[in-house]
């Protein structure tokens, strides 16, 4: 049987792309733009919203756009989910907690069954 360990609360970082992406619900950006808008490292956006799909709070559209040159250049937006919109980063912690306290729980007792 496999253990779901994922945890749903996003990291300081998620919520910052998850905090831009409903601000600007509605509009088209690539990870890339997302990560200059708010600061973040190029190097780590990819990882950090593949994190927030992971978790379903947002989808990768592919979409046909002109580059400087005018060629036409394939991007991939970052888009908010039903779910994104929805998240509550309370209410995810709060799960995480809960989560965390039921394993512990449950490795004592089977400790203590020993």
């Amino acid at each position: 049987m496999e253990e779901n360990t994922m945890k749903l609360a996003l990291t300081e970082k998620q919520q910052a792309i998850h905090n831009f992406l409903k601000e600007t619900d509605g509009d088209k950006y690539t990870a890339y733009q997302i990560a200059d808008a708010i600061g973040i490292d190029r190097k780590s956006i990819n990882v950090l919203v593949n994190g927030i799909v992971k978790k379903g709070c947002c989808v990768r559209e592919e979409a046909t756009a002109t580059d400087a040159e005018g060629k036409s250049v394939t991007v991939k937006d970052v888009v908010l989910t039903d779910e994104g919109r929805s998240y509550d980063h309370d209410a995810a912690l709060a799960h995480d907690e809960a989560e965390a306290e039921a394993k512990k729980a449950e490795k004592a007792a089977a400790k203590s069954a020993e």
